[in-house]
């Protein structure tokens, strides 16, 4: 029974952090975004770690990412590029991208 009862207050506890998250994803505007593009999203933010740059094949290579194929991981960074959250590294390098949290 008593575990039951933990169960239940982790259930509640998930149900009331999702909602919260839910929110906070309204209000950043990025509600719209599928699960796939929040994932690579929440990658390439720890990879940036604030001003520096990331690669696609990092992005491909971390953990949260390796839920999905190739192909819906590139298509997740180009909408992402798309819409501006990510910029091509303009110092040449292949597939190098810069995170842009201000202007979206």
């Amino acid at each position: 029974m008593n575990k039951q009862i933990n169960r239940k207050r982790v259930f509640f506890a998930f149900a009331k952090l999702h909602l919260v998250l839910r929110e906070l994803q309204s209000d950043l505007g990025i509600d719209d975004l599928s699960k796939p593009e929040l994932d690579v999203l929440s990658v390439a933010i720890q990879l940036a770690k604030g001003e520096a740059t990331f690669s696609s094949s990092e992005i491909v290579g971390h953990p949260l990412s390796q839920q999905y194929g190739r192909a819906t991981v590139y298509r997740a960074i180009s909408s992402l590029e798309d819409r501006g959250f990510f910029a091509p590294e303009q110092t040449g390098a292949k597939h190098s991208y810069t995170l842009d949290l201000e202007t979206n």
